[in-house]
């Protein structure tokens, strides 16, 4: 009898450590695809982000050349530190500004606001 109850229990610890094991493996697959995803998503975001930045970007440097002709490096320079809405935000003061120093004095005010 005392037999068998080794038996029973090395069997049962052996079964314990297979659900173990299978149940980490499980457990990392899941965390790895789940940071994957998230990994994936937020790589996406970001990505899409910097490509409406950089769209922004070309539109006023654009509509400042067409306006006032070639910039200068330092105004170039500072348009790339600023976000999407204060470059949105500029390209209505590009198109109604008198001259390029209007336009810097506004974005003077911009970046300060920022």
């Amino acid at each position: 009898m005392m037999r068998e109850a080794t038996f029973i229990e090395e069997w049962l610890e052996e079964q314990l450590q297979q659900g173990l094991q299978q149940g980490l493996q499980q457990g990392l697959q899941q965390g790895l695809q789940q940071g994957l995803q998230q990994g994936l998503q937020q790589g996406l975001q970001q990505g899409k982000q910097e490509g409406q930045k950089q769209e922004a970007q070309a539109l006023l440097r654009r509509v400042l050349g067409q306006r006032f002709g070639p910039l200068p490096v330092s105004l170039d320079f500072r348009l790339q530190s600023l976000t999407v809405t204060q470059l949105e935000d500029l390209m209505d003061v590009a198109v109604t500004a008198p001259d390029l120093a209007t336009f810097q004095a506004a974005l003077d005010g911009q970046v300060v606001m920022a």
